[in-house]
């Protein structure tokens, strides 16, 4: 291949690139800004937001009484985009090892577990929500079958974000929930997620439809005028 028209393939392929990868739009906001906890079904009046448990996100059905739903509000205030704009939006999340909540087993290929995800019915406050006060799930957006810890997964969470801002739902955020008992007692098997506390952080990234702003046009149109300025030349030599 022509080095000429090679190079400016490549060029052309990274402004495109460019052009989309960059008006994603990431929140994922620290613990003291962030607005995540779980509800443990054998402690319902016990808000667990603290005291060793803030770290972790728990998502698990038995039928012992041991289940654990965990819940994430992300302030959508200024974020600038409205509902018609938006492209894609992912939930991404880490998944820890029990070992971190002290109780119950890792997924694993062997014993995968289904977590789903759903909005929140009403409104809670992080400092003293519990199992027992837990607003409603409402309508289920995605589900994830979760088979290994050490990784990110990723719900899909499009149409709950586009929900959310043009109020169709209240966004009293969200939900996650096993979807039923996998394992047996004591040994149920839990999805366990990184909190804002942790290390690997909740993050919810919204990836807006594209619209460049002039200087970007322009940016992204330069690999286009190389390509026809190089077929011009090579039409006059």
């Amino acid at each position: 291949m022509n080095r000429r028209v090679f190079t400016t393939l490549t060029l052309t392929a990274a402004g495109l690139f460019y052009c989309n990868a960059a008006l994603a739009i990431t929140i994922n906001p620290s613990e003291a800004t962030s607005k995540d906890t779980f509800g443990y079904q054998f402690l319902p009046a016990m808000n667990l937001n603290g005291g060793g448990f803030g770290g972790f996100l728990p998502a698990g059905a038995t039928t012992t009484g041991h289940d654990t739903k965990s819940i994430l509000e992300f302030d959508l205030t200024g974020v600038g985009v409205t509902s018609a704009q938006v492209a894609s939006a992912t939930l991404n999340l880490f998944v820890i090892d029990t070992v971190a909540t002290g109780f119950g087993i890792s997924p694993s290929p062997g014993s995968p577990i289904t977590v789903n995800l759903s909005a929140l019915t009403g409104s809670w406050d992080e400092s003293t929500v519990a199992w027992g006060t837990i607003p409603a799930s409402g309508a289920e957006y995605d589900s994830l079958v979760i088979s290994g810890i050490n990784q990110t997964v990723s719900f899909d969470v499009t149409q709950l974000v586009k929900d959310w801002l043009d109020t169709t739902v209240t966004n009293n955020g969200l939900v996650l929930e096993g979807d039923a008992p996998v394992g047996s007692s004591p040994n149920w098997v839990y999805a366990v997620f990184g909190s804002s506390a942790g290390a690997n952080v909740p993050a919810l990234i919204i990836t807006p439809v594209p619209e460049p702003s002039t200087v970007v046009l322009a940016l992204c149109a330069l690999p286009a005028l190389a390509w026809a300025a190089i077929r011009r030349k090579n039409r006059q030599s």
